[in-house]
């Protein structure tokens, strides 16, 4: 299958889109849970449903620190519709990376890298496409 540039746009299009619902959904779930217990086992329960609500837009994680001062280190995909950078105005996923403490206290670092959107569709349109057969999978 040859994935022109208007396809490779579309799928561009359909990647935000999807990323942003899915992303808006993590977050409401994440403030429905009673989060912030004031116990190290409440807090370790609590990071467990951030790893798990957040896997599929998550690149990375780390829990580290001591017993007496653990922390949380992820990095997230995070979708930004409008972007300026050097005067071009386009949609963006750049990396979020987010530190959480024993306390709750959520410290957000500049992100490392952006991804504009022209680069993903350029990305998708000349990525070697292969059919896979599912059965060889299974």
């Amino acid at each position: 299958m040859k994935i022109d540039a208007s396809l490779a746009r579309g799928l561009t299009n359909r990647l935000f889109v999807e990323a942003d619902i899915h992303m808006e959904k993590s977050i409401k779930t994440i403030k429905s849970k009673r989060l912030g217990g004031s116990t190290r086992k409440a807090w370790f329960r609590d990071i467990r449903i951030h790893k798990e609500v957040l896997k599929h837009m998550m690149l990375t994680s780390y829990l580290g620190g001591s017993k007496r001062n653990p922390y949380f280190v992820f990095c997230v995909l995070s979708m930004e519709k409008d972007r300026n950078f050097n005067d071009w105005q386009e949609k963006c996923i750049g990396g979020l990376n987010i530190v959480v403490d024993l306390q709750f206290n959520i410290f957000d670092l500049e992100a490392q890298f952006y991804i504009g959107e022209h680069a993903i569709t350029r990305l998708i349109e000349r990525a070697r496409n292969r059919i896979i057969d599912l059965k060889k999978l299974i």
